[in-house]
């Protein structure tokens, strides 16, 4: 317990830190439309291989799962 309390005065320095780095940069512009846009293609398109890939691994379980119950119903 004496050890997570210590971690206290870090956070709080670290915190003090992040807060006058968030002012400075405060002032800089935002992230551009082709930036946006780039990143909304790569997210998006992670997010379809995965659920494609979860879809195509589900789908060989199912036939994998058939064919065994197949074979042992043949028994």
């Amino acid at each position: 317990m004496i050890r997570l309390v210590s971690i206290l005065p870090f956070l709080v320095a670290t915190s003090v830190h992040a807060q006058a780095v968030a002012e400075e940069q405060a002032t800089e512009a935002a992230a551009g439309p082709i930036a946006i846009t780039i990143f909304m293609l790569i997210f998006f398109g992670a997010c379809a291989l995965y659920a494609w890939l979860t879809w195509r691994n589900e789908k060989k379980d199912r036939e994998a799962k058939t064919k065994s119950e197949r074979k042992a119903a043949a028994s």
